[in-house]
């Protein structure tokens, strides 16, 4: 059910933000536009493949893309997801300590940057979804792997 009204545009400022010096001002209301994010999602998509592919062959190898969760589980007597977990819980670390560190106002150099852990993160949760997607298979023969 529309309504009959148009809505007004969203407002560009924040209206009754007050200074140090106790002086009312307004600020530009911050907008991440749609193409901004037409733009990021892109270039994380591009960014994601250039891990997996330089990543995944350096970690498990030309054939087998699970290969290095494989090995460390068997050597280690544990399921690929715990391998997965540790591995991907050293970026969930890191991201969690830069949302610390930004609330308490603390700086500290990086050896790699947040945004360069949130894209790993990222290519950890498809590594993941394909462990998801291998068991559902080895359940169920007559499904297809992708």
């Amino acid at each position: 059910m529309g309504s009959s009204f148009p809505l007004p545009p969203p407002p560009t400022e924040i209206r009754g933000c007050v200074g140090p010096d106790g002086i009312p001002f307004s600020r530009p209301k911050r907008v991440f536009s749609h193409d901004a994010w037409a733009r990021l999602m892109d270039s994380t998509f591009a960014e994601m493949k250039k891990l997996a592919t330089l990543k995944g062959g350096e970690y498990s190898g030309d054939v087998d893309r699970l290969a290095n969760f494989r090995r460390n589980g068997e050597d280690c007597g544990v399921p690929i997801e715990l391998v997965w977990r540790i591995y991907a819980g050293k970026h969930w670390d890191a991201i969690t300590q830069y949302v610390h560190d930004m609330m308490s106002g603390k700086t500290r150099e990086r050896l790699e940057g947040i945004e360069g852990r949130v894209d790993d993160l990222l290519v950890y949760l498809i590594l993941f979804k394909a462990m998801l997607r291998e068991r559902a298979v080895a359940a169920d023969p007559g499904k297809a792997l992708v």
